[in-house]
């Protein structure tokens, strides 16, 4: 799926969800920091990139205190693998 989504924006095909983008812009980048998804900072790159706010900020809140979303990332050994991974689809 990712690679067709990768596809889709090289080829400037517009999403039938707005802002569904961005929204994977902030997915892959989160892994490219901490070789796996950190939902925390994946929102908080998300919302900036969107300027969309407040939009689930009740909910988003809620799973937070529930502990739902950690505050810090954890890292997985590895990382520099990931990030090679990328530069080489990259070239």
């Amino acid at each position: 799926m990712d690679a067709l989504k990768e596809m889709a924006i090289e080829e400037k095909i517009p999403a039938g969800e707005k802002n569904i983008h961005l929204l994977h812009e902030a997915f892959v980048q989160s892994i490219k920091r901490g070789g796996r998804v950190h939902e925390a900072t994946m929102l908080i790159d998300y919302k900036l990139r969107s300027r969309d706010f407040f939009t689930d900020l009740i909910p988003g809140m809620m799973l937070f205190i529930k502990g739902k979303i950690p505050l810090l990332p954890s890292l997985i050994k590895g990382r520099q693998e990931i990030k090679r991974i990328f530069e080489s689809v990259r070239k």
